[in-house]
């Protein structure tokens, strides 16, 4: 009798560590998941942010400090500079090498003027986020229509960028239209993945607390306990209650 319960507590540790190894290869296959998810987020906002420096820097104000470091300035020079210069790229438009270097010149001006504000509201101890691309000017907000920040960063700003380069590249057939419409295209785009990253911290801050709230509910019943996600109610039974 004795050897018999020693085979079945030998047993059942034998379960309890398999499924505690299943559990750790789910949450390990979760966290991998959810690591693929973020970097390829963050790459996404990285290849955009090439396209939409330049862009901000002219039309916000009050800079986060992080965003003027200069390997942002030279990565989105340089891709100004291979389709505009060049004109290496298709449809996008005749090579203007002159009123390209002299726009270089000007958007250099502008970032220095840019991140010497940033340094001096730094050291008067005015606190900003250091990764904002700041806060559009007010006369964005005197558009019809326009009356809030995210209005004027996801339409207004995009929008007014890609008329400006139709106007350009077909009036004038100049390559910085089509820059300008691609800088445009991507500010879109990055307040599309920004709202879709705030919206789904939400929905699992949501859905964490219904989860919770399932579980709470099956503890104190100690009978059943109701799947968040299919809307099964699945008995459970809890050590000294008796589910039936």
């Amino acid at each position: 009798m004795a050897k018999d319960n020693h085979n079945f507590k030998d047993e059942f540790e034998d379960i309890g560590k398999i499924a505690s190894s299943v559990t750790d290869s789910h949450k390990k296959t979760l966290q991998w998941i959810q690591g693929v998810k973020e970097m390829g987020h963050m790459l996404l906002l990285a290849f955009l942010t090439v396209f939409t420096i330049i862009p901000e820097l002219c039309l916000h104000t009050t800079h986060g400090l992080r965003l003027l470091k200069n390997r942002y300035l030279i990565t989105s020079l340089i891709a100004f500079t291979i389709l505009t210069c060049t004109g290496l790229v298709p449809l996008i438009g005749g090579a203007n090498p002159k009123f390209s270097i002299l726009m270089s010149i000007g958007i250099v001006v502008v970032f220095t003027i840019q991140r010497s504000r940033a340094n001096k509201r730094f050291k008067a101890g005015e606190i900003i986020h250091s990764k904002s691309t700041a806060d559009p000017y007010a006369f964005w907000y005197r558009i019809p229509g326009m009356s809030t920040q995210w209005r004027v960063l996801k339409v207004a700003e995009p929008l007014s960028l890609i008329l400006l380069g139709l106007a350009l590249r077909f009036l004038l057939g100049s390559s910085v239209g089509s820059y300008l419409m691609i800088c445009g295209l991507a500010m879109h785009m990055k307040c599309m993945a920004v709202e879709e990253k705030l919206n789904n911290q939400i929905m699992d801050a949501i859905d964490q607390q219904v989860e919770a709230n399932r579980l709470t509910e099956a503890m104190e019943s100690g009978k059943e306990m109701q799947d968040p996600t299919n809307g099964f109610v699945v008995p459970i039974r809890l050590p000294g209650r008796d589910a039936s």
